[in-house]
């Protein structure tokens, strides 16, 4: 059983909400304030989630509120739908199932819950007064139109999620205490719950003891060892001294007449079901030091049965043990709903756990699914050595370098369905593609296959090749995707020239190193055509070659470059072009490449004294580094090759391609960062930026324009259209 869809309306930031969610893993990801928090919380509302926590509408914060309107909605409903649901699920359900299907054939039973409240207004119809003040009314009802019996009671304790908050303590949840967390989690254990009581007579068990029976032995179930140890307790000398004292030397003073006043000091338990709670109340869980003995308990002896000299662990181990001991309840309890929510994981983990713990919860979560970096790699060999029947098992987990032990057998625990959010591109990296929703503009888009415009093999692809950095681009209000490292480096200073504010717009650059451009684009493309969550740059080069660059690059003849005379300009724009849709957009350079480009624009002089200072990078202490002493010299001595080039080549685009051809002899990283340092100092002041503006190609001052959603116009000669309001 798994929560199948998720509809919200007028709840928080979200007018109309709907998500169709997987029964493995689900991950919510999107910048700071696009509603992550929000559809946990209300999974919660509808479900419960165990824990000390308690959700409740608030009147102040969860009706939405639209722009145009001078007050919150009156009404807000959230649905949720469960599908997967077995005879034993149905069994606690069963006057709130519905049944679905095609009419013909067997219908499957899903659960329908819908949670409408009402906000309290003063011209509202709706009003629960309690003393003096006014409260949100809020019915749960079963039923596809929410119209069903209402949902309280036994049944909606059998749907109670786990929940894990942000900023969690787990060293707190973890200690000793009333009500703790662990004594909750492990009285529901199949190891503690599932214990067949005994017959044991402590007196008896004592008295052999003491006579040196050799048949005596120890009980067997936790709670009659807790009856034992309550015994020893209450009859040691000490505490049987102290209560002699205080019945004859107090209490016997203190009563009236032949009133006979005497007390028991003994260990507080009360019915066997409170014992055990005290019993697991009383226990705590820590994190062994790292070393042999924790390692292998043989190795340390006799030491391992005394208590651990333990040094405190930091907040990131204290959090993974944390999620284990959650997930140990969740695949066990054949009677609890497997949902685990999951707000920021990676809290307090630095990125090499952040890993380890998604091939955990993977593990979890979809049986037999493999860590994405191994899937392919692993999938040919593992069929071939197993059956279908093995393989919905879940055998054959990976296992070796890299991945520590072997994942647990899928046999032994129930899968748990993860619902969580995350700020880590480090997670969402690493997370299976279509497991991912996208959550911005007050909407959810699911990454599933075809939920996209990706492919099959796009998504293998992403899978390889998606890694932290580019993964960013899940967390931004605008990408540009570049082909090299030349236009990652270079973009943020022309942007900063031109008046824009890349991280002010939340703009993320995703370099893909000239592979699978269009691919990367199409992840935020929808299937539907509704728009993405935010407008994409594609920034590309041409790749035409002037026709005079052959000879001066010394090309070979057979060279599969093309020349701007062999090709068909209109047919070459449109194949560059194609993928373009929704709120994707080429944008292509106007000659050939890059530095070309910027050359024939009007930055020659800066490109070519660029080029011949990365040339000498060795020299220095770094790309643009100008500390030392030679660079003066060198920049001089740049700038005068350069007067001379102008003087021996007036044809400016034969001279373009020389500037390139400087720039492509050497590192055009190199060669990127330096230029960017000499943009920034020769083009200082607001006279020289307006300048500046006017020498930089369409093309990239367009993709700008569309990637931080700037409407006005931007003519490339006037800068200050371009500057933020």
């Amino acid at each position: 059983m798994h929560l199948a869809e998720l509809h919200l309306e007028n709840f928080r930031l979200f007018a109309r909400l709907a998500l169709t969610l997987r029964p493995g893993l689900n991950v919510l990801v999107g910048e700071n304030d696009a509603g992550k928090s929000a559809v946990i919380d209300a999974v919660r509302l509808v479900v419960g989630a165990a824990g000390h926590d308690t959700a409740r509408i608030d009147a102040d914060r969860d009706f939405h509120w639209r722009s145009d309107q001078r007050e919150p909605e009156a009404r807000l409903a959230i649905t949720c739908k469960f599908a997967g649901i077995s005879e034993a699920d149905a069994s606690g359900f069963i006057e709130h199932l519905t049944y679905e299907g095609d009419p013909e054939a067997p219908q499957a039973p899903v659960l329908y819950l819908t949670l409408v409240a009402h906000r309290p207004t003063r011209a509202g119809s709706v009003k629960v007064k309690h003393a003096s003040r006014w409260r949100v009314s809020v019915e749960l009802r079963s039923g596809k139109d929410g119209q069903g019996p209402w949902f309280e009671g036994p049944a909606r304790a059998l749907l109670e999620a786990t929940y894990l908050k942000p900023l969690r303590d787990a060293e707190r949840e973890l200690s000793s205490g009333r009500n703790s967390r662990l004594s909750q989690i492990l009285r529901h254990t199949l190891a503690i719950a599932g214990e067949d009581d005994e017959a044991f007579d402590v007196q008896a068990f004592v008295s052999a003891l003491g006579s040196g029976d050799p048949g005596v032995s120890l009980p067997q179930t936790l709670l009659r060892r807790g009856e034992l140890a309550d015994h020893l307790i209450e009859t040691h000398a000490g505490v049987s001294k102290a209560r002699a004292r205080l019945n004859e030397d107090y209490l016997h003073h203190l009563a009236l007449g032949s009133d006979r006043m005497s007390s028991h000091i003994g260990v507080a338990c009360g019915a066997d079901e409170l014992r055990l709670r005290l019993l697991l109340e009383k226990l705590e869980l820590l994190l062994l030091p790292s070393g042999p003995s924790a390692a292998d308990p043989e190795a340390s002896g006799a030491a391992m049965t005394r208590r651990p000299r333990l040094h405190p662990r930091g907040l990131g181990y204290q959090n993974l043990l944390f999620m284990a001991c959650e997930l140990l309840l969740l695949g066990q309890d054949e009677e609890k709903m497997p949902l685990l929510l999951i707000e920021e994981p990676e809290a307090h983990l630095h990125p090499q756990l952040q890993l380890r713990l998604i091939d955990f919860l993977l593990s979890r979560t979809e049986p037999g699914l493999r860590s994405a970096a191994k899937a392919e790699t692993e999938e040919a060999a593992a069929d071939a050595e197993r059956g279908d029947s093995d393989r919905s098992l879940g055998k054959g987990a990976p296992s070796g370098a890299g991945y520590g032990a072997a994942w647990p057998d899928a046999r032994s625990e129930r899968p748990v369905q993860v619902l969580m959010s995350t700020h880590s591109p480090v997670l969402a990296s690493k997370l299976p593609l279509g497991s991912l929703i996208v959550l911005a503009g007050g909407q959810g888009f699911s990454l599933a296959e075809g939920r996209t415009r990706l492919v099959a093999g796009d998504y293998r692809f992403l899978q390889r090749f998606l890694d932290a950095t580019k993964a960013n681009l899940f967390f931004a209000r605008g990408v540009i995707v570049v082909e090299g490292t030349a236009e990652a480096l270079l973009l943020p200073t022309i942007a900063a020239l031109l008046g824009i504010d890349l991280a002010k717009h939340g703009v993320s650059i995703v370099n893909v190193g000239g592979t699978g451009l269009h691919r990367y684009a199409r992840i935020l493309m929808r299937s539907d055509d509704v728009p993405g969550p935010c407008p994409v740059a594609c920034v590309t080069d041409r790749d035409v070659l002037p026709d005079c660059a052959r000879d001066i690059l010394m090309l070979k003849p057979g060279s599969r470059q093309k020349t701007e005379s062999q090709i068909d300009a209109d047919a070459w724009m449109k194949a560059k072009v194609k993928a373009d849709g929704q709120r994707v957009r080429t944008f292509v350079s106007d000659h050939w490449t890059l530095e070309y480009d910027l050359a024939r624009a009007g930055l020659e002089r800066e490109i070519y004294i660029a080029g011949r200072l990365a040339a000498r990078d060795d020299e220095t202490d770094g790309p643009g580094d100008r500390a030392g002493a030679a660079w003066t010299e060198w920049e001089a001595e740049a700038e005068q090759a350069y007067e001379q080039l102008r003087a021996d080549c007036t044809d400016p685009i034969e001279r373009a391609v020389r500037v390139y051809k400087v720039v492509a002899a050497g590192s055009k990283a190199a060669a990127a960062q330096t230029l960017a340092r000499i943009l920034e100092e020769r083009y200082s002041t607001a006279a020289e930026r307006r300048v500046f503006a006017s020498k930089v190609p369409r093309y990239l001052s367009e993709a700008l324009r569309h990637a931080t959603a700037t409407d006005q116009p931007m003519p490339v000669a006037r800068a200050e259209v371009l500057v933020d309001e």
